[in-house]
């Protein structure tokens, strides 16, 4: 009976640990928001593009400047002209874009996000 007295409850140390694996994450989920809300803006600016009528009679540059400045609206800044590609194939566009995002997170560590986004247009 002595010993189930004496084994109640977590120690200060297991708090310790359990409250700096909490801020761990947490500070992780800070740095990967922006990210992940910068990915999302992406997603909403590609497919605002694929409901624009009449896109396959665009040319291709209209298109990349059409879909410039979609991103610009959103305040996207990291797609690069190499990062976006668009094909056409009859009345079906695809543009797709892969870019990648490198964000510091303490020290020598970084995180690396690879994004692969695509819409296609059929009008």
């Amino acid at each position: 009976m002595r010993n189930i007295k004496r084994q109640q409850g977590v120690t200060a140390v297991g708090w310790l640990i359990i409250l700096s694996l909490i801020a761990f994450f947490v500070f992780l989920g800070l740095k990967l928001f922006p990210i992940y809300l910068e990915n999302f803006n992406v997603q909403g600016s590609m497919n605002s593009l694929a409901k624009e009528t009449g896109l396959h009679k665009k040319s291709k540059i209209e298109i990349r400047r059409l879909l410039n400045r979609k991103l610009s609206i959103n305040n996207i800044r990291i797609i690069k002209k190499k990062n976006i590609k668009i094909s056409k194939r009859g009345r079906v566009v695809t543009v797709k874009i892969d870019y990648t995002v490198r964000t510091p997170l303490m020290g020598a560590l970084t995180l690396l996000a690879e994004f692969h986004e695509e819409a296609e247009a059929r009008n």
